[in-house]
């Protein structure tokens, strides 16, 4: 007859806390991200974390040139130029600080993992009787410690408009009951959701659309509308462009990727 002993607690104490162990390093690898406000800093040219630990900031150089730089703890960690539009007269580009961070929350340590911040790069064409504005978000990846190089890796439409001229004689403007251009407006969020992927936060991305008045499109001639009614002078929900995304980042080719495709919005996004 075999006699099987029962295993002593002692042997396995010390694998069970090896895993604890492994367990607690997983954890704190990955840590969780959250939005913060940013302020004026030193200059009207450079916005600050409530801290002071984190501050980004833009700097002209000449003939247009503009760059961006990012400290942390007061030591630069991330350098970036910015490319400039230049010879179209009727076109304008413009630079602007987001007035947000993205990074790991209060107590995680500054050498936890990355951080987002972000700018806003404003494009503007005007043409007879109307114009477009678009301003797209880019978020720019920033080594805590500065041993990468700064890099965009998302780009999303942050706010765009586009006003139409609809009104050439004086039939015009009573049809449209005074509303003599046509709109159309995309307003986008970004937010940080509190899992990370490949050493970044995923990010959620909100984008609402609407035109004005109720019943217009840009593939459409307005003049050929019918007389509007005092209940079409309101805008109208884009459901095509109106939606919402996680974008997870894709470590490989070293920029965020939504999770599922974009749709056509390019009606609102090229001014």
């Amino acid at each position: 007859m075999h006699v099987f002993s029962r295993p002593r607690l002692v042997s396995v104490l010390p694998g069970i806390l090896a895993l604890l162990v492994m367990f607690g390093q997983a954890k704190a690898a990955s840590p969780v991200y959250v939005l913060e406000e940013l302020m004026v800093g030193a200059t009207e040219q450079q916005l600050c974390t409530k801290d002071g630990q984190w501050c980004v900031g833009m700097i002209s150089g000449g003939e247009g040139d503009v760059g961006l730089i990012v400290t942390n703890g007061g030591e630069t960690v991330g350098e970036m130029a910015l490319s400039t539009n230049e010879g179209d007269p009727w076109y304008d580009e413009s630079f602007e600080i987001w007035p947000g961070i993205i990074r790991p929350e209060s107590g995680e340590g500054i050498t936890e993992g990355p951080v987002l911040i972000g700018i806003e790069r404003g494009e503007r064409a005007s043409y007879s009787g109307g114009g477009a504005s678009v301003t797209i978000l880019e978020m720019i990846r920033i080594s805590p410690m500065g041993t990468e190089a700064a890099k965009t890796v998302l780009s999303v439409p942050a706010s765009t408009y586009k006003m139409i001229r609809a009104c050439f004689n004086e039939q015009d403007m009573g049809h449209r009951r005074g509303a003599c251009h046509d709109e159309y407006v995309l307003e986008g969020t970004i937010t940080p959701d509190r899992q990370t992927v490949n050493g970044l936060p995923v990010l959620r991305y909100d984008a609402e659309a609407s035109s004005f008045p109720r019943g217009v499109s840009l593939h459409t001639d307005s003049t050929t509308m019918p007389p509007l009614k005092e209940s079409d002078l309101a805008y109208e929900a884009d459901p095509a462009c109106t939606y919402s995304r996680l974008f997870h980042f894709d470590r490989e080719a070293g920029i965020y990727q939504p999770d599922a495709p974009l749709p056509d919005c390019s009606d609102y996004t090229i001014p």
